[in-house]
């Protein structure tokens, strides 16, 4: 019981940082909120659409799936999840020990954080990548807004 009430708590936050994040963008044009709103919604619909067929084995391009809510497209991703796993599964201590010879260390700890919070799923990756996102376009845009630049490359890389 007390496991479900911190992945609830967890998840609340993570939902806020998602919300807090999204907040930042409303000092940008319409054209931009518009553009970054996009690559939000269609990164989370696309994922999850893609995670719920693969995790419960639906008969739609059953060739590509992998199971578990992993096709084969992703197929280094079972790779990182199962090391972030085995991290998490060890605890926190372990998860920052973790060693500096593997690919992706800080995608992995950030993961097995992730994991040892909410629970051992592949969609934990989503959540991962929907707040990078947002992250990543803020930080664009105010690289751009600083360099004084046009934001047309901008513009490019949040609709991505």
């Amino acid at each position: 019981m007390i496991a479900v009430s911190i992945q609830t708590l967890t998840l609340c936050f993570a939902g806020l940082l998602v919300w807090f994040l999204w907040r930042r963008f409303a000092a940008y044009p319409p054209l931009v909120r518009g553009l970054v709103a996009a690559g939000f919604l269609g990164r989370a619909v696309i994922a999850l659409v893609l995670f719920w067929i693969s995790y419960g084995r639906l008969p739609v391009f059953e060739h590509l799936q992998m199971g578990n809510g992993f096709w084969f497209f992703g197929s280094d991703g079972v790779s990182y999840f199962e090391r972030a796993a085995a991290l998490a599964a060890a605890g926190p201590m372990s998860i920052l020990q973790c060693t500096r010879s593997v690919a992706s260390v800080a995608y992995v700890q950030a993961l097995a954080l992730l994991m040892f919070a909410l629970g051992r799923v592949a969609a934990v990756g989503l959540l991962l990548n929907l707040v990078c996102y947002l992250a990543t376009c803020l930080m664009l845009l105010k690289w751009c807004a600083a360099s004084s630049s046009g934001y047309r490359a901008t513009l490019l890389a949040t609709a991505f």
